[in-house]
């Protein structure tokens, strides 16, 4: 891969999976030429695990090092990225419990994950009812300050005609 062009100290990425090919607008803000393979990355190896859940002690995961020589300090952020197949009822539910932005608390089993699903649910239909009724009297205090204006209106002009 050689230099491209006398004004560009750019080359071309050498990896053997990079794409090439003229990125018109990047080009014309950089007033060079500029190539697809500046922004290619390669891909990442997949990442081993440090870890593995071995149970639960007051609501936290137990988690033991894959390593016995490793120490995790408390507190390590640790994260997975789960596939469906792989997934248990329970772990799916609580998924899709943190997608739709439902707490899972400290459920330990589908039925505390039911538990914990039913009560938000009903406190949200409750607030939502709540809304609406608030919405409704508003409108209608609307409808009915609006026919007692024109009722005030007709009595008023009445009045002055002398009918």
């Amino acid at each position: 891969m050689e230099e491209r062009d006398e004004r560009s100290s750019v080359k071309c990425n050498p990896h053997p999976d990079a794409p090439h090919g003229f990125m018109r607008d990047a080009s014309h803000n950089a007033d060079r030429y500029v190539c697809e393979c500046e922004f290619w990355e390669p891909p990442k190896e997949k990442q081993k695990p440090v870890g593995y859940v071995t149970g639960f002690y007051g609501g936290y995961c137990v988690i033991q090092p894959t390593d016995p020589a490793v120490v995790l300090p408390v507190g390590t952020a640790l994260y997975r990225a789960p596939t469906e197949e792989h997934m248990s009822d329970k772990e799916k539910l609580a998924q899709w419990m943190i997608e739709k932005g439902y707490a899972t608390g400290h459920g330990d089993t589908i039925e505390d994950l039911l538990q914990e699903l039913e009560w938000q649910i009903a406190e949200n239909l409750n607030r939502a009812i709540t809304t609406e009724r608030e919405a409704c009297a508003y409108r209608a205090n609307i409808a009915l300050l609006g026919a007692n204006r024109g009722l005030a209106n007709r009595i008023n002009h009445a009045i002055r005609n002398g009918t």
